[in-house]
């Protein structure tokens, strides 16, 4: 007996290249890739990082949100300065220039 596929065939490398989050999350990762300490955000308010112990230290994410449900990083403490716009349903592996740069969230 054949059972069908559905949706595309992903390779063992693309499997692994993308960090777990659960639906309706967004996901900040301490280091690139995913890796290490990882915080989890879903309620639209701007977050201080430094109450996790997070500030100045996100160099990965992954807004596993609803297709209507935009994410933001901002420089500084209550999503002032500079901000980031995060997509639902997308992932960075690595936020170059902006790595350990976000100091709030807002998902």
């Amino acid at each position: 007996m054949r059972t069908a596929r559905t949706g595309p065939r992903r390779s063992q490398a693309q499997i692994r290249a993308t960090p777990a989050c659960a639906s309706g999350w967004l996901c900040l990762y301490e280091n690139i890739n995913g890796g290490g300490r990882r915080l989890i955000f879903s309620d639209y308010y701007w977050q201080n990082l430094n109450e996790y112990g997070f500030s100045d230290m996100t160099s990965s994410w992954r807004n596993n949100q609803g297709s209507s449900q935009r994410g933001w990083l901002a420089r500084d403490e209550g999503g002032n300065g500079g901000q980031i716009s995060i997509s639902p349903h997308t992932y960075s592996s690595n936020l170059g220039a902006y790595n350990d740069w976000a100091s709030s969230v807002a998902a």
